[in-house]
């Protein structure tokens, strides 16, 4: 059996994992995430020039309840399908 060293998830599945784990069973959930946002100088290779760059990290994954009248996205899951 070949040796998996990466997984990829759509946006929805990750929404899923993560509802599952909350335990959590009614309501439409989307996909958060939270950035952060740092300056920085940079030089161009080979040279001295100096220009401002910004570096934005993720902080935090997470997920966000929606309302029912909110158009869906692929970021969204209805945990309501769990229980189905």
């Amino acid at each position: 059996m070949p040796t998996t060293d990466r997984y990829t998830f759509q946006f929805e599945e990750m929404v899923e994992m993560m509802v599952k784990r909350a335990g959590i069973t009614e309501g439409r959930w989307t996909l958060s995430v939270e950035f952060a946002i740092g300056a920085i100088n940079v030089s161009q290779p080979n040279t001295e020039v100096y220009k401002p760059a910004a570096i934005v990290p993720i902080v935090g994954i997470g997920i966000q309840r929606v309302a029912e009248t909110d158009p869906w996205t692929n970021l969204m899951f209805d945990a309501g399908q769990l229980t189905k």
